[in-house]
């Protein structure tokens, strides 16, 4: 009787993960249609002058466009929006590194 237990349980366990890997396999092939659909909708916005989303924090926002990053800070004393232009890019990312050690240091 407990051979008949076991292998059964063999077979339940065998079966499970036939099909836990057929499910891994369906996520992986929808993640991979979801990430070719997200950089097709980023090129043709590109391609139409409009900015493409880079990174979001919980204060700042990068997009880059066809004239630069446009960079959008929000704090508790309101929202500012700002443009970098290509050819200013590394300067100001130096600018930018310098302050937040400042402000690191400060704090």
């Amino acid at each position: 009787m407990t051979t008949n237990k076991d292998a059964q349980n063999k077979k339940d366990k065998a079966a499970k993960r036939k099909a836990s890997a057929a499910s891994k396999e369906t996520r992986r092939e929808r993640k991979a249609e979801k990430l070719a659909k997200r950089e097709a909708a980023q090129k043709e916005k590109a391609e139409s002058g409009k900015p493409i989303h880079l990174c979001s924090l919980a204060t700042v926002e990068v997009r880059k466009g066809n004239d630069g990053f446009h960079v959008s800070v929000s704090g508790s004393q309101g929202s500012r929006r700002f443009t970098i232009a290509p050819d200013q890019t590394t300067q100001i990312l130096r600018d930018l590194e310098t302050a937040i050690l400042v402000i690191r240091s400060q704090g």
